[in-house]
């Protein structure tokens, strides 16, 4: 029962790990285009 429960636990984990990648790629890439628009805006005007 205890490697069961650690064997969870490390997939919790890991998969809380790739969650998190992901997350931080689609806020950086967020970011990237919020700049850009904010650098073309300023440029217009």
């Amino acid at each position: 029962m205890l490697e069961f429960v650690v064997g969870s636990a490390h997939a919790v984990s890991a998969t809380a790990a790739v969650v998190a990648v992901r997350a931080a790629r689609i806020f950086v890439e967020c970011m990237v285009m919020f700049l850009s628009i904010c650098i073309v805006a300023d440029r217009r005007y």
